[in-house]
């Protein structure tokens, strides 16, 4: 009985133990797969490679149009040092400078000695016909110093000319991917230029907001060679420029050079103010882009008094009533409100264009407003929902 007693203890003792060591082993592996648990719902912030399987992610903008939720821009970045000075006219900060971007109001100019310097290069690039964005770029600067001599100058325009027509302007779907002023984009089932729109909420952004461009949709199918915005395939690849364009109008020249962002493109003749009307000078911004734009014939014109519309007698802004209403950019000392209705538009006197008869407006022939009415442009609230476009075009008026 007493051998059997001692057994009977050593063998409880030993379940005993094998009883703890199981509870130790389960505790173990509890805190164990905690700790995992942890890892795994907040990883380190340095090693996060993507959302995880399973998890949606809505872009800004094509989640919005695949969600049906009303496209919002994203907040606009607050710039502490955004009321500083900035490159450009007297009243420039890097706050306005960052909505209009590269423009000829907001780019470094180069020194007489630089300018020179960067045109004689230019020129033997382009002559060697090795690097032509370099040639374009280095002869680019040296024209917007404002330094080269005059014949110089034009020498620049013509070859600036000359390859903006066999790149930004060509007709074609083709981009250098090393060109920074447009982009590439592959057509998908269903994309279309514009954004859609309703009760001022854009619900379905178009290829324009979501690649962040800043032209009016008008630009996109000229620039591939496409009658229309309903000629784009699906699948295959075109030409998106990124913009804006401006103008600088010269009324001594009574000519207007454009430019997509910084680049010089080409110049075109126009109509000025006739001296008892004169244009005014200064710095502008698009309000308005009107089609069909009716006009109201101000006393003294000799025009026929009332409203008139296209194909009136004696309508007098062109067979399509192309017209661009503009306002003086307040913060550069352009005081010149959208209510003294000078415009940029289209005329039914092509004999006037050179010359300066007009009461104050700039005129264009036919192919010249069409082509400026596609590109410029408007300004709207960044705030604002229904702008899908981070940037906008300016005009700058000199004598």
């Amino acid at each position: 009985m007493r051998m059997y007693s001692t057994r009977s203890r050593r063998k409880s003792g030993k379940l005993v133990w094998i009883a703890i060591g199981v509870v130790i082993a389960v505790v173990i592996i509890i805190i164990f797969a905690m700790r995992g648990e942890d890892e795994t719902s907040t990883p380190d912030s340095d090693n996060v490679q993507g959302p995880a399987a399973g998890v949606t992610v809505v872009d800004s903008a094509d989640g919005a149009e695949n969600s049906g939720k009303p496209f919002v821009k994203p907040a606009p970045k607050v710039d502490p040092e955004a009321g500083k000075p900035a490159p450009g006219p007297k009243g420039m900060t890097r706050g306005l400078a960052a909505q209009i971007g590269p423009s000829p109001l907001t780019i470094e100019r180069l020194s007489r000695e630089d300018a020179r310097k960067a045109y004689t290069e230019g020129i033997k690039l382009y002559a060697e016909q090795t690097d032509l964005l370099a040639a374009r770029k280095k002869l680019n600067d040296a024209y917007n110093s404002g330094q080269l001599h005059e014949v110089n100058a034009g020498s620049a325009r013509e070859v600036l000319s000359y390859l903006a027509a066999k790149t930004v302007l060509a007709p074609t779907p083709y981009v250098n991917p090393k060109d920074p002023y447009m982009v590439s984009y592959t057509f998908a089932s269903g994309d279309r230029l514009g954004s859609y729109i309703p009760d001022g909420r854009i619900i379905r952004p178009g290829v324009v907001a979501r690649n962040h461009l800043n032209v009016p949709v008008e630009i996109i199918p000229m620039v591939n060679g496409l009658k229309s915005a309903t000629k784009f395939q699906a699948g295959r690849a075109y030409k998106l420029l990124k913009g804006p364009f401006h103008l600088v109008v010269y009324k001594d020249a009574k000519a207007a050079d454009i430019y997509l962002q910084d680049l010089f493109i080409k110049r075109i003749p126009i109509c000025i103010g006739a001296p008892e009307t004169p244009t005014p000078e200064g710095f502008f911004r698009i309000v308005d882009r009107n089609r069909g734009a009716v006009y109201n014939a101000p006393s003294g014109s000799g025009l026929p008094s009332g409203t008139l519309a296209p194909n009136d007698p004696g309508y007098p802004l062109g067979p399509r009533g192309l017209n661009i209403k503009i306002e003086g950019i307040q913060p550069l000392g352009t005081n010149i409100p959208v209510s003294h209705s000078y415009a940029i538009h289209g005329t039914n006197e092509p004999s006037s264009i050179g010359h300066a008869t007009s009461r104050g407006c700039i005129r264009l022939g036919d192919d010249d407003i069409n082509f400026v009415y596609a590109i410029m442009q408007s300004y709207g609230d960044p705030n604002s929902p229904a702008v899908s476009w981070d940037k906008w075009s300016t005009v700058w008026i000199r004598k």
